[in-house]
C-alpha cells in the first residue's frame, strides 16, 4: 500500500509505503507551496509516480521514486495565471508517466506524457468556459490508449458538463 498526502501543518509533500503489515517511515518529496492536489500511481516493479500542484501558480509537477529515494521533483507544465486543476497520474505498460491535467484559467484539458526523454503536453480539449472545474480521471487500456473523464464548464444552466475523451487507433 502506498499513500501521499500533504503533511497536516506544513505544506510539506509526504511519502510512505506499507510491506508487510508494518508502514514505513515518511519521506519528505517536496515543498507543495500551499493546499494542492496530488495524485499517485504505482509502476510495475512497486516504485511511487506522483504529480502534484506546486507553487503559488500551480505547476504541474511530478516526481519518481528509484528504489532508494525520490529523483528531484520535475515541472511538466506551468500555465500561469490561475493554475492547473486537479491531475491524474497513470504509469502506462513501458513504465512511463502519462498525466491528464486540467488549465483552469483557459478549460482546457491537457495531457502530459512522458517519452523516455522530455514531456509531452498537447491540448484534449479547449471547447470549455474558463473558470474552476476539470475535475478528471484518466487510465489506459491495454493498447496503451489514454481515456479520460472530466467535467468541463459550459456557462450553461448546469454550469459543467461531464466529457470523455480517448485516443483513437491512430494516435489521434
Amino acid at each position: 500500500l502506498h499513500l501521499a498526502y500533504r503533511e497536516t501543518g506544513t505544506e510539506l509533500l509526504k511519502y510512505l509505503k506499507r510491506t508487510g503489515g508494518l508502514w514505513g517511515s515518511p519521506v519528505a518529496v517536496d515543498n507543495l507551496g500551499g493546499d494542492r492536489i496530488i495524485s499517485l500511481a504505482v509502476d510495475g516493479i512497486g516504485y511511487a509516480h506522483i504529480a502534484y500542484q506546486k507553487g503559488p501558480l500551480t505547476d504541474l509537477t511530478y516526481a519518481k521514486f528509484n528504489g532508494t529515494g525520490f529523483d528531484p521533483p520535475q515541472v511538466v507544465f506551468s500555465p500561469g495565471g490561475l493554475g492547473i486543476g486537479d491531475p491524474s497520474i497513470v504509469i502506462d505498460a513501458a513504465g512511463y508517466p502519462r498525466i491528464a491535467i486540467g488549465d483552469s484559467q483557459n478549460s482546457r484539458v491537457m495531457l502530459a506524457a512522458w517519452k523516455g526523454g522530455a514531456w509531452s503536453v498537447e491540448t484534449v480539449d479547449s471547447s470549455g468556459q474558463p473558470g474552476n472545474g476539470l475535475d478528471l480521471s484518466m487510465a489506459v487500456d491495454g493498447q496503451g490508449r489514454e481515456h479520460i473523464a472530466y467535467a468541463l464548464p459550459t456557462g450553461g444552466p448546469s454550469g459543467y458538463a461531464l466529457r470523455y475523451a480517448s485516443r483513437t487507433a491512430d494516435g489521434t
